[in-house]
């Protein structure tokens, strides 16, 4: 999976790759990863990211993209499903901003773009969905260098070191148009 920016932020395939309707069908052992890279991390900016899914199982958990970490890691970043429910998890301390929304209306057969801006100079984390604004959390407003030294995942969840994958935690759906821009 090639990135197109200056990046050259290249993701791995492990599992068989499948393109499905524009977009990489992940499953139980078939996620991408990009190893360690500061271009996807928070530095002393802001962060937008995001992604188009569509889902083919709300009742699973897995992680859908970002350097998620399974347990508390500053510099952490992630949109997962779990229960249900979609979580979007920024953490720039030692306290997470998190917004967590059913997924029932989401369930549809359709693709959905999800986009969270986490702007650290406001102090607003923003969830959209389709370009609808879902939610706002606050929080303190900060500018320290923010590193996180993980693996930013598509389809897959990070383990507690955010070294390799969480066992089980592979998303079920399709994912199209991954984005993480620094502002």
């Amino acid at each position: 999976l090639l990135d197109l920016s200056p990046h050259l932020n290249h993701a791995t395939m492990v599992g068989t790759e499948t393109h499905s309707l524009g977009g990489l069908q992940t499953s139980t052992g078939n996620y991408a990863y990009i190893p360690n890279k500061t271009s996807l991390d928070f530095g002393t900016g802001s962060l937008r990211f995001g992604c188009t899914v569509k889902f083919s199982a709300i009742t699973s958990n897995g992680g859908l993209i970002g350097k998620g970490i399974y347990g508390s890691a500053i510099g952490r970043y992630s949109i997962s499903m779990w229960d249900g429910r979609l979580y979007i998890l920024s953490q720039l301390t030692s306290v997470n901003i998190q917004t967590d929304i059913s997924l029932t209306p989401y369930n549809d057969g359709n693709f959905h773009t999800i986009e969270v801006i986490c702007n650290r100079t406001t102090g607003k984390q923003t969830l959209t969905i389709d370009g609808v604004l879902i939610n706002t959390t606050s929080f303190t407003p900060s500018s320290d260098n923010i590193t996180r030294n993980a693996i930013f995942f598509i389809g897959g969840y990070g383990n507690s070191t955010g070294t390799g994958l969480q066992p089980g935690l592979e998303f079920k759906g399709i994912i199209k148009d991954v984005f993480v821009n620094k502002f």
